[in-house]
């Protein structure tokens, strides 16, 4: 995943989520990302973010 997601950052789809600390958050379907911090990654419901 972790090329994949270097990939999809370059092409600017990238959003950048508070919880505790800055991690990188890449934007797949509508309400759904997945969310890479220290190497585990999380399906995470974020309302509000895409725009």
């Amino acid at each position: 995943m972790g090329s994949d997601a270097k990939n999809l950052m370059s092409d600017g789809n990238v959003q950048i989520v508070k919880t505790g600390e800055v991690i990188g958050a890449t934007q797949l379907t509508e309400g759904e990302l997945i969310v890479e911090a220290g190497g585990r990654a999380e399906n995470t419901v974020v309302t509000g973010l895409a725009g």
